[in-house]
C-alpha cells in the first residue's frame, strides 16, 4: 500500500463529505496526520519483518500488528483502509498460509479475526461515523474464511486461532474444535464463552450446543478457577435460539 502525507483514505473522503465538522476538523489536524503516518508505518514495516527467515523477529512482527487491532478505538482510519488494500490482503494470505511457527500464526490469525470485530463489525462504526458496509464486511469475512481454510497446522493454537474465524464466518466447525480442545486446555474458557455469545446463535447445531454445555459442566467442576466462565458458557447456550445459517460467506 502506497500512502504519502496529503493522500486522503475513502473512508477520510466520506467523512470530509458527510461527518459533523469536529470530525472533520480533526481529519485535517496535524495531530490525526501524525497518528495516521505511524500506524501506517509500523503496519507497513511488520508487514515486510513477517517475510524474514528470522522466527523472532516475525514473531515481534505479529505481535505488533495484534496490539494495533486490539488498540482502544478511536478515529484512526489507517487500520481499515491497510486491511481493505489487495496488495496488503494478497501478503497477508501468502505469510499466513506459509508460517510454519505455531506462536507466530496464531498472532496472526487473531489479529485478522480482531480487525473484523473491531475495525469492521463494531457498531461505532455505524452508529457514530456511518461507515458500516456490508459489502465490505462480507468480502472481509470471504477473505480471512478463505485463509483459515487453508491453514495445515493441528497445533492447539493455530487450531483455536482458526475456531473463532470460523465462528466470525458462521461455520460450524468451530464448536467441534472447540468441543475437542476445551477440555484439555481451560485457558480458553473465556474465550469461547465471548465467542459462544456473539456466534453460536448462527451457525451452532443442537448436537454441538449440548455438547459445549457438557464441556463447560465437567470443566467447571475439574478446574475450580473456570467456574465463573463456564457458568457464563451454560447459561448462554440455553438461552440460545438455534439459528443455523451454515458457511454464510
Amino acid at each position: 500500500m502506497i500512502l504519502n502525507e496529503n493522500d486522503v483514505l475513502a473512508s477520510e473522503q466520506y467523512l470530509l463529505d458527510c461527518g459533523e465538522d469536529s470530525t472533520k476538523e480533526y481529519l485535517r489536524s496535524k495531530r490525526y496526520l501524525k497518528r495516521r503516518k505511524e500506524k501506517f508505518e509500523t503496519m507497513e514495516a511488520a508487514l515486510e519483518s513477517l517475510k524474514t527467515g528470522n522466527r523472532d523477529v516475525r514473531y515481534k512482527s505479529a505481535g505488533r500488528l495484534l496490539r494495533i487491532a486490539c488498540a482502544e478505538l478511536g478515529l484512526t482510519l489507517i487500520e481499515r483502509e491497510w486491511y481493505f488494500d489487495e496488495y496488503n490482503k494478497t501478503e497477508m494470505s501468502n505469510i499466513c498460509i506459509n508460517e510454519s511457527d505455531d506462536r507466530v500464526l496464531e498472532y496472526l490469525l487473531l489479529t485478522l479475526s480482531m480487525m473484523y470485530e473491531r475495525y469492521i463489525a463494531h457498531p461505532m462504526w455505524e452508529k457514530t461515523y456511518n461507515l458500516y458496509d456490508p459489502k465490505i464486511e462480507k468480502e472481509y469475512k470471504q477473505w480471512i474464511f478463505s485463509i483459515a481454510n487453508q491453514i495445515s497446522s493441528q497445533s492447539i493454537k493455530a487450531r483455536m486461532a482458526v475456531a473463532k474465524i470460523y465462528a466470525i464466518c458462521n461455520d460450524k466447525r468451530s464448536w467441534d474444535i472447540y468441543i475437542e480442545i476445551l477440555p484439555r486446555r481451560s485457558a480458553y474458557v473465556s474465550n469461547v464463552w465471548h465467542i459462544c455469545r456473539n456466534y453460536a446463535q448462527y451457525s451452532m447445531t443442537e448436537e454441538q450446543r449440548i455438547g459445549l454445555i457438557q464441556v463447560f459442566e465437567n470443566l467447571s467442576q475439574k478446574v475450580k478457577r473456570t467456574e465463573h466462565y463456564c457458568v457464563k458458557g451454560i447459561e448462554a447456550l440455553q438461552e440460545l435460539k438455534i439459528e443455523p445459517q451454515f458457511c454464510t460467506t
